[in-house]
């Protein structure tokens, strides 16, 4: 049983959206999920970050520096200014990037899918990679793929995106597939797999050190997995 996944795409401004996200991952006719492009992208001004203390200011950014857009504005709404001058030191190519998805599609999409602007904001603060590193497009294929192996949306959003968002900022095709492929390859079955990539979905974030995690699991003789010989 193959459990690669190809999907087919409803092209909207300058992202492909999944076709399939408008009746499998929504709970009703989507609004925004096509609009990935709505809005202007005209630049705004925004609060920019304290000045910080001598010691640390190699680690912000020097508002004096930066020429950025208002692409953010609603990020800074939604989060608060604290939070957001917080995420900016940390991630300070935020306020140079040219984002995939803009984030107020980020915020519809989010709100379609069952999320309140409190766990949106939750979300987007512990894994800005999903606004800086991928799109609309690439997590809604990532959710279908939970989807595909049988868990619900209610699942998905107390698992998944309360405790490991880091897997949505992945790609399916670079990221997950080869995943699957391999343990299709060590004798898991559909089920086996189901349930590792459930428990211990951080195995598709640490890059090409998943054999070193299957290795383990074969050792332990989990999900289906034996040593080999």
């Amino acid at each position: 049983m193959s459990l690669q996944i190809h999907f087919g795409t409803r092209e909207s401004g300058h992202n492909k959206i999944p076709a399939t996200c408008r009746c499998h991952i929504m709970h009703g006719a989507p609004r925004h999920l096509g609009a990935v492009q709505q809005g202007s992208t005209k630049g705004h001004s925004i609060v920019c970050p304290k000045q910080p203390a001598r010691s640390d200011r190699g680690k912000h950014v020097s508002c004096h520096y930066l020429r950025y857009t208002g692409s953010l504005q609603p990020l800074q709404r939604l989060v608060g200014a604290q939070p957001f001058e917080e995420l900016v030191g940390r991630h300070p190519e935020l306020l140079t990037l040219e984002l995939s998805s803009p984030v107020t599609s980020w915020v519809d999409f989010w709100h379609e899918y069952g999320l309140d602007e409190n766990a949106i904001g939750k979300l987007l603060l512990q894994c800005p990679e999903l606004i800086s590193c991928t799109s609309i497009y690439e997590a809604g294929r990532t959710l279908l793929f939970f989807r595909h192996l049988g868990w619900k949306n209610e699942q998905i959003r107390g698992r998944i995106i309360a405790q490991y968002p880091q897997v949505l900022s992945k790609h399916l095709e670079r990221d997950i597939q080869p995943v699957i492929h391999e343990l299709m390859v060590l004798g898991c079955t559909p089920p086996d797999i189901k349930l590792l990539v459930w428990e211990y979905p951080r195995i598709f974030t640490v890059g090409k050190d998943y054999r070193r995690h299957i290795r383990k699991f074969q050792y332990l003789e989990l999900y289906g997995l034996k040593l080999p010989g």
